[in-house]
């Protein structure tokens, strides 16, 4: 090819390899240039923990870590609650806590927090710190008193009491204790080199040049929403900052040292505090432990795009076509990542998120496992219906996958809700990942709900999950109701099929209820006299659930406490409603 020579070989490797990551390296001896390529072996079959082996089942509570209420925190679930949910639940024989994403978020004042759109997948939110427990905190007379002060216990209560998470509020109280934390730890730790400052340093060499970006972009976006509140992504930003490897980039950093290791300090503590959440799960023999769920991809303005922009197509947003449930389709704000320049990467980018979300946890719950096969783009300020459907590399994905969890020892589960191509589900079944499976979503060929031996043992099922409805306010249909004050139907036609549709679902789950023999005493199946959601029926339908071959079972905490009618209250702004209501009770 032009003044290019090049051969192709066809060989067998000459030695067996064991799963993993190898270099192949083929030296020609003659004028041909030598070449070296990433040898990825996988697994056949991804991991799966010993407690679901030769008949074991596990089962537990679920939720998203914002919800999680308790008398001590500040407004917004943290690692603390999440500790001590592992605790609550360890007592009563659960083997797994299923806790939602734990991503970097992007949070501004107008409270835009999208959980399935993290900033940046390769780090945690400090929003979920508890500052208390911070070993610098005691240490620190500035923050104590600041914490302990009349006003700021003042501000405390009333986060406390809320029923909405208030994501700037809380970000602004954690932020001004964090600040000095931050001070007294460099003044004590770091400047003296104590233990404990050089294994911050240690932390920080090998989070390397990720850590690093992720960090600069955060003080960058501090930095620059202070002077223009129009910059909501790093795309608005002047075009000197939009290149994390440009010479302005690197100036800010070494101007700014302290506030850019102010975020690295952040990441250091959410690392330990998760980390000891997933101990504890351990410790207590929880026989999965604590599940957490892989956002589908960044937000096209967050740290993880900036940081590495040649990975996705530039401008380009993912996905959903028009359908007969949703006629105008969804474009979300995820970037799309280039298919080519992930192989090109040796998958690195790949294996780098996986690794992050399964340092501490046992299981992992991927958003939307069919993407890992295609998505659809939409280009630049067009529509669902103007996209294209991308393919990529589906078998490679599911390897590394497979790969990666046997080397964190993490139970792999993806989602994937609703009718599945052939080919995606029968690769699912071969690298043994796990399916995810909606009791409210479920439904065969016929749009009727299967019966439960249809449900399969190598799967995670629930009633339903965050964003969806909580039981209560699914069966009164308040989520239907809440979608027409939006506007979101596309006529009262659409609207009208939508809540027969629901009556149609009630009305076959309470069939199936009696069928199984578990329909509460006095409840009846007619729709003239459709029974209330209560606590008994609430029981009967997860005792139903109980009675399906799948080998891991999930149950909300808003369904144990009745939680009902907050939908309407959540639509104040933008922030979508399942990740701003809290639990109706305390942990406590």
């Amino acid at each position: 090819v032009g003044a290019r020579r090049f051969a192709r070989y066809r060989f067998a490797l000459p030695v067996e390899l064991a799963p993993g990551y190898h270099g192949l390296r083929i030296e020609t001896g003659d004028d041909w240039a030598d070449a070296e390529i990433r040898l990825i072996v996988a697994p056949r079959i991804g991991y799966r923990p010993e407690a679901i082996e030769h008949g074991g089942r596990a089962w537990g509570p679920g939720t998203v870590l914002p919800a999680v209420r308790s008398a001590r925190n500040w407004g917004i679930g943290d690692f603390t609650d999440l500790t001590r949910l592992v605790e609550l639940w360890a007592e009563l024989g659960a083997g797994i806590v299923d806790i939602g994403p734990l991503h970097a978020l992007s949070c501004d004042e107008s409270e835009r927090v999208d959980l399935h759109a993290p900033s940046s997948r390769l780090f945690s939110s400090a929003l979920y710190l508890d500052i208390e427990t911070i070993p610098d905190f005691a240490a620190c007379p500035a923050a104590v008193e600041l914490v302990h002060s009349p006003l700021f216990q003042a501000q405390l209560r009333a986060l406390r009491t809320a029923d909405l998470v208030s994501y700037g509020a809380v970000a602004s109280a954690k932020r001004e204790t964090l600040d000095l934390l931050y001070r007294c730890f460099r003044e004590q730790h770091l400047d003296r080199g104590t233990e404990r400052g050089n294994a911050f340093r240690a932390f920080r060499t090998a989070g390397g040049e990720s850590l690093w970006r992720h960090s600069v972009f955060e003080a960058l976006a501090e930095h620059l929403s202070g002077e223009s509140s129009a910059a909501t992504g790093w795309q608005d930003w002047p075009a000197a900052y939009r290149d994390p490897r440009s010479p302005e980039v690197a100036a800010f950093a070494a101007a700014h040292r302290e506030q850019v290791e102010l975020f690295q300090y952040l990441q250091w503590q959410t690392d330990q505090q998760l980390a000891g959440a997933g101990q504890r799960s351990w410790e207590l023999g929880l026989g999965v432990g604590i599940c957490a769920e892989l956002a589908l991809g960044p937000e096209a303005g967050g740290a993880e795009v900036w940081a590495s922009p040649e990975l996705y197509a530039r401008g380009v947003r993912v996905g959903t076509p028009p359908d007969a449930s949703n006629p105008g389709g969804e474009v979300w704000p995820i970037a799309a990542p280039i298919p080519g320049r992930l192989r090109e990467a040796g998958y690195a980018p790949w294996i780098a998120v996986l690794r992050r979300n399964m340092q501490a946890t046992g299981a992992l719950r991927l958003d939307r496992i069919p993407g890992l096969r295609a998505l659809l783009w939409v280009p630049p300020g067009g529509a669902p219906a103007d996209g294209a459907w991308v393919h990529y590399p589906f078998g490679d994905l599911l390897g590394v996958l497979a790969l990666e969890s046997h080397r964190n020892r993490c139970l792999a589960i993806g989602e994937d809700l609703g009718p599945l191509p052939a080919r995606v589900s029968s690769a699912l079944d071969r690298v043994g990942i796990f399916s995810y499976r909606l009791l409210c979503l479920e439904k065969d060929v016929n749009g009727e709900l299967p019966p439960l031996a249809a449900l399969p043992e190598r799967s995670l099922v629930a009633f339903a999950a965050p964003p969806l409805p909580p039981l209560a306010d699914y069966w009164q249909g308040l989520d239907l109701d809440l979608c027409a004050r939006l506007g979101l139907y596309t006529s009262e036609r659409s609207r009208g099929d939508q809540v027969i549709a629901r009556a149609q679902d009630q009305a076959q789950l309470l069939v199936a209820l009696e069928r199984e023999g578990v329909l509460p005493e006095g409840a009846t199946v007619h729709p003239v006299s459709f029974p209330e959601m209560t606590p008994d029926l609430v029981r009967a339908i997860h005792r139903f659930l109980g009675r399906s071959p799948a080998l891991l079972a999930t149950l909300r905490l808003e369904d144990i406490v009745g939680q009902t009618g907050g939908l309407g209250a959540a639509t104040d702004n933008s922030a979508p409603p399942a990740w701003r209501l809290r639990l109706a009770l305390d942990l406590e």
